[in-house]
């Protein structure tokens, strides 16, 4: 979805597209992440290519309207139409060829490791193990290192910027020991909370079988509950998380990555307005106020 990728190209540093067998064209100048966050298409954007893309128009390129809908070579049959209509191709012609959009992604500014390994372990780990590794581990920095930016900047940053900044922008530093990201299924304390069941780096604050006798308040909830978390317990999650995914067994997915659904999660409010995306058909309609709704849960 459009909210999906504004989010991952937030925390990238260039577009690669590619088509099966005839190479691939590439932009890391910023300009093609930028448009994508900004919801724009890629008209003006340069790519670099050693294979041969064409980007040439011959009239308005009034297709490209923004993510999926991204370069329309109008008129030029023999060059780039990357929209959904012509299945993202190299040329007018070859729809009946695979395509991919790839973003390069940022470097992560901390190591995330998982916790020490019992036994020994046949590559390498970049943390310290309870017991000696095959192969030597990685040692550690002293210091965070810094990426360069797109554009001089009047004092340092701490992430990559399209263009100068007045004073430094820090990214917010999550420990480890905040999230769910990069750790196996199970449950963990995350942000001082205990018991938290993490999954695909995602916290579960609710859940329901189906089959609950009783429903309500938790300390813990794992994929076995008839409940959920505190508000409390979940404001504080929330301050450490990027979107909310709602599930329904059996009926597909919902999601809001845009940071709605989490601000409301931690000013108490609901979730009314906030707009979620589906593949799989869920209505958020009424035909009234919704007074039931007052916040978590």
């Amino acid at each position: 979805t459009e909210d999906a990728v504004k989010t991952l190209a937030s925390f990238s540093l260039g577009v690669n597209l590619t088509e099966d067998g005839r190479g691939e064209s590439v932009n890391v100048d910023g300009t093609a992440i930028s448009k994508l966050i900004a919801g724009e298409n890629w008209t003006d954007v340069e790519f670099s290519t050693d294979d041969g893309w064409c980007f040439d128009r011959d009239c308005d390129p009034l297709d490209a309207t923004g993510w999926p809908e991204m370069i329309h070579s109008c008129g030029k049959g023999l060059c780039v139409h990357w929209l959904a209509s012509r299945f993202h191709s190299r040329t007018y012609y070859s729809t009946d060829i695979g395509s991919a959009t790839w973003l390069i992604m940022k470097p992560a500014t901390m190591q995330c490791t998982l916790p020490p390994t019992v036994a020994p372990t046949s590559v390498p780990t970049t943390a310290p193990t309870l017991a000696p590794t095959v192969q030597p581990t990685f040692a550690p920095t002293v210091e965070p290192t810094v990426q360069p930016t797109f554009a001089p900047t009047v004092a340092p940053t701490m992430q990559p910027t399209f263009a100068p900044t007045v004073a430094p922008t820090v990214a917010p530093m999550i420990s480890c020991d905040d999230t769910c990201y990069g750790r196996a299924d199970d449950f963990y304390t995350i942000a001082g909370i205990p018991n938290v069941y993490c999954r695909d780096g995602q916290a579960l604050i609710q859940h329901s079988t189906g089959q609950c006798a009783t429903y309500g308040f938790l300390s813990s909830v794992g994929e076995s509950s008839c409940g959920y978390l505190t508000e409390d317990a979940v404001k504080t999650l929330a301050s450490f998380s990027l979107g909310v995914n709602l599930t329904e067994d059996g009926r597909g997915e919902s999601v809001n990555v845009d940071g709605t659904a989490i601000s409301k999660l931690i000013a108490g409010e609901n979730w009314t307005d906030v707009e979620f995306s589906t593949d799989d058909g869920w209505c958020f309609d009424r035909d009234c106020d919704p007074l039931d709704a007052t916040g978590w849960p």
